[in-house]
């Protein structure tokens, strides 16, 4: 792959990730307190649309649009814990509203049009009192901030789903993360970006063009390596992926932070796109500081892309 041709991708996937976080910032104004889920996704999809460059209905269909909002309630906040996001029964609703109290996830699946390049956007909000979901959303940054540092190249996709794995052993943590197309039926971390180290086919390329969202997400799901106990493949100098551990407490509350991590020509770059988020809903004063200076050093450069 040529020099120019990895760090044009790459510079696809950050604008694309950056365009999602800055309008996720703009969805939840006031921490989108009184509205719906669905409302909440509305409004999310209205501000990914304002940018050309990117498909603002993304790939991961269903849910509805490639994206979801999930409102989870004290006590047991069991809302947002789930095995499937194309499960119908937790698509976006209109009756569940988001309060002060409530643990939030977000979803969200942009494709950029002209490179196929994916700019997913996942994580966990929460803005409530509970000392129980503060801690277990500390100990998930931690850990897969901690996963996120541990990968290099050269280095097996299963060496760094065990290192993922020990981490939350540490935490008395466990991921439960699974994907409905992945055969194998084992669970994941993540997923490699389709096509960052070959670029994109005709035929993805003419179904962004012409919107076709049923080729787009056949172009695209089927072309990811998951990250697995068992997974062979190595971390190129030019890779492209995501660590996205969906991580259950002991008393069942799910939390989750995605990040893409790239490899151009070896030099590693991390996205995440979450801090003004944390501010917005009062995190920074729970989550550990030095998970926090490393989400900092990401969104340097994300943020500015979006």
């Amino acid at each position: 792959m040529a020099i120019e041709e990895s760090a044009a991708r790459l510079d696809a996937i950050m604008l694309t990730r950056g365009a999602a976080a800055r309008a996720a910032e703009n969805a939840l104004v006031e921490r989108g307190l009184g509205m719906s889920e669905a409302a909440v996704c509305e409004r999310w999809l209205a501000e990914l649309g304002k940018n050309s460059a990117i498909e603002p209905c993304g790939w991961y269909a269903p849910p509805p649009h490639g994206m979801s909002v999930l409102v989870g309630d004290p006590p047991d906040f069991r809302r947002t814990t789930f095995a499937s996001l194309r499960e119908v029964s937790h698509w976006p609703r209109s009756e569940a509203l988001v309060d002060e109290e409530s643990l939030l996830f977000l979803y969200c699946s942009p494709v950029h049009r002209s490179s196929g390049m994916i700019g997913d956007f996942q994580m966990s909000l929460y803005g409530g009192s509970s000392s129980a979901v503060r801690r277990h959303i500390a100990a998930t940054l931690d850990v897969t901030v901690k996963t996120v540092e541990y990968a290099a190249v050269g280095m097996e996709f299963a060496e760094l789903y065990d290192y993922a794995d020990r981490q939350m052993r540490c935490q008395s943590v466990r991921n439960d993360t699974n994907s409905t197309t992945d055969v194998s039926g084992q669970q994941n971390i993540g997923h490699t970006v389709p096509w960052f180290e070959s670029g994109a086919p005709t035929d993805l390329l003419q179904a962004l063009a012409e919107r076709d969202h049923g080729k787009i997400a056949a172009g695209l799901s089927p072309a990811r390596t998951f990250i697995t106990g068992r997974q062979r493949a190595r971390i190129g100098r030019d890779s492209s992926f995501t660590v996205e551990p969906q991580v259950t407490s002991e008393s069942g509350i799910l939390a989750t932070f995605h990040f893409i991590v790239t490899f151009c020509r070896g030099d590693k770059v991390v996205l995440a796109g979450f801090s003004n988020l944390f501010a917005t809903f009062g995190m920074t004063e729970f989550l550990e500081a030095e998970s926090m200076d490393a989400v900092r050093a990401y969104d340097s450069r994300v943020l500015r892309y979006s």
